[in-house]
């Protein structure tokens, strides 16, 4: 799949699928939408799409990296579902500019309430 998705840990609360994240990496950003649910207490997952992006071995079996990936979690941006692919990256190019405002100059209890970061 192109689509740029992350898999958020089973025990991770106050995110749902379909919402987006921040994914950052060696300077470099994607935005990517929270696609599935993966194994307890763990970021880390992502799809090629978001690896290869950051500059990421994407290969399941060799690639990746073993820290240094920050994931920040806007949750309630979920909006409506997209049917395609095409749909989400609109979603995600109209979103993005509220979610970075909200966490660069938003007030500090909206930051409290809706951003959740992790970073391995």
């Amino acid at each position: 799949t192109t689509t740029p998705y992350i898999v958020l840990p089973l025990d991770f609360h106050g995110a749902q699928m379909g919402d987006l994240a921040l994914v950052e990496y060696n300077g470099r950003k994607v935005w990517a939408v929270c696609g599935d649910r993966g194994p307890a207490g763990q970021f880390g997952e992502a799809s090629p799409a978001v690896a290869e992006a950051l500059g990421i071995n994407p290969d399941g079996r060799s690639g990746g990296v073993s820290r240094g990936v920050t994931y920040t979690v806007f949750p309630g941006s979920h909006g409506a579902r997209p049917r395609d692919e095409t749909q989400l990256a609109a979603f995600i190019d109209s979103s993005a500019p509220v979610l970075l405002a909200r966490l660069n100059g938003g007030a500090p209890t909206m930051l409290a309430s809706g951003v959740t970061s992790s970073s391995l």
